[in-house]
C-alpha cells in the first residue's frame, strides 16, 4: 500500500514539474525580477500619460507597495499576476477602460513587423471580412429600417459601407440601430454616422487630455442619405462600450434616439495600447470625454436607457414603440 502511495505521490510530482516546465517554457510564470519590471513600466506610463494625474500618483503608491513586497525568488502565474495589478489599479480608480492582460504570445508586439502601410492593408481586409461591422442591414415590416452594427471601424474604412446602409434604409419611417454586441471601436465614426441624423454640424463632446480640451463636431459632409426628422431608436446591453457608449449617451441627449434595452458597460475614457513586457499588455486611458450637454459622461455607470427592458426584448420593444400605436 505504501509503496502504492509512493509511486503515486512522485508519479503526481513528475506530473506537477513537467507542467511547471511547459508553463516556464510558454511564459506563464512570471519571476520576481520580471514582474518588478512590469510594474516599474506600468508606474511610468500611469505617470506619463493617465488622464487623471491625481489618480495616477495614488496607483503609483499602491504598485510601488506591492512591487516592494516582491522577492526575487518569487513566482507567479501570468495572468494571475495581470489579475493583481488590477486589482491595485481598481481599488483607486473606478475606470472601466484601465485594464493589464497577459498574453502567452512572447514578443508580440514586434514579431509580425510591417510597414505602417502594409499593416494598414492587412487591417482592413480583416475588418472587410467583418463587412466594417455592419452585421445586418434590413427593412423589416411596417417599414422600419433595422441596422446592426457591431463595431465602430475607422471612418476611411468604413464610410461606404455606411452610406450604403443609409441609403437603403432612408426611405423608412423609423430606424432601430442595434448596439447591444457592439464593444466599441473608433470615436471618428461616430462623428460620421452621427452626421446622418442631423442637418448641421453638432457639438457632440469634448475630449479632456492632462493638457488639452477638444471640442468634436459631428460630421457636415456625409456620402449617403441622411436620416432627419423620423424616429431613431438605439438597441444596448450591458456588452454595448467605449465608442458604442459615446453614440448612444449623445443621441439621447440630443433627442434624437430613444434607447432601449439594459444598461450599458459604463466605459468613457479613450486610450492607447502600451507594452508593459513581452508578456503584459496595458490599456492606457488618456482622454475623458464629457458630454456638452450634460457636463459629465457615462464612465462606472453606463448609459441609462429610456425604456428598460432585457436586453434580448430589446428588438421586440423597439418594434412595438415604433408602430403606429406604440407611438402615440
Amino acid at each position: 500500500m505504501s509503496f502504492i502511495l509512493c509511486r503515486r505521490m512522485l508519479w503526481a510530482l513528475a506530473v506537477a514539474v513537467s507542467a511547471a516546465a511547459a508553463a516556464a517554457s510558454h511564459g506563464l510564470l512570471v519571476s520576481g525580477v520580471q514582474q518588478r519590471a512590469v510594474i516599474a513600466e506600468l508606474r511610468k506610463d500611469l505617470m506619463e500619460g493617465y488622464v487623471d494625474a491625481d489618480l495616477a500618483k495614488e496607483m503609483d503608491r499602491k504598485l510601488a507597495e506591492r512591487s516592494r513586497g516582491i522577492g526575487s525568488g518569487r513566482i507567479s502565474f501570468g495572468p494571475s499576476f495581470a489579475d493583481a495589478l488590477n486589482d491595485d489599479m481598481g481599488s483607486v480608480v473606478r475606470d472601466a477602460h484601465l485594464r493589464a492582460t497577459y498574453t502567452v504570445f512572447e514578443n508580440f508586439e514586434t514579431e509580425y513587423e510591417m510597414p505602417p502601410s502594409e499593416e494598414r492593408d492587412r487591417e482592413r481586409q480583416l475588418r472587410k471580412a467583418d463587412h466594417f461591422g455592419f452585421t445586418s442591414v434590413e427593412i423589416l415590416a411596417g417599414n422600419i429600417g433595422y441596422i446592426r452594427l457591431d463595431s465602430f471601424d475607422p471612418p476611411d474604412f468604413a464610410a461606404r459601407t455606411l452610406a450604403a446602409a443609409m441609403d437603403r434604409i432612408a426611405p423608412t419611417r423609423a430606424l432601430i440601430l442595434d448596439l447591444r454586441e457592439n464593444g466599441g471601436g473608433y470615436p471618428a465614426m461616430c462623428l460620421l454616422m452621427a452626421g446622418y441624423f442631423f442637418d448641421h454640424p453638432v457639438h457632440w463632446v469634448d475630449e479632456y487630455s492632462r493638457d488639452d480640451v477638444d471640442e468634436l463636431w459631428t460630421d457636415e459632409t456625409v456620402k449617403g442619405r441622411r436620416y432627419l426628422g423620423k424616429p431613431v431608436y438605439i438597441l444596448t446591453s450591458h456588452e454595448t462600450f467605449s465608442a458604442a457608449e459615446e453614440f448612444s449617451y449623445q443621441m439621447k441627449n440630443l433627442k434624437r434616439a430613444t434607447i432601449v434595452g439594459g444598461t450599458t458597460g459604463g466605459g468613457a475614457n479613450g486610450g492607447e495600447d502600451r507594452h508593459l513586457s513581452a508578456h503584459f499588455l496595458l490599456f492606457l486611458p488618456m482622454e475623458r470625454n464629457v458630454s456638452p450637454d450634460t457636463g459629465t459622461n457615462w464612465e462606472g455607470v453606463g448609459v441609462q436607457p429610456d425604456v428598460k427592458v432585457p436586453a434580448e426584448q430589446a428588438l421586440e420593444k423597439a418594434l412595438d414603440l415604433s408602430s403606429p400605436a406604440g407611438s402615440h
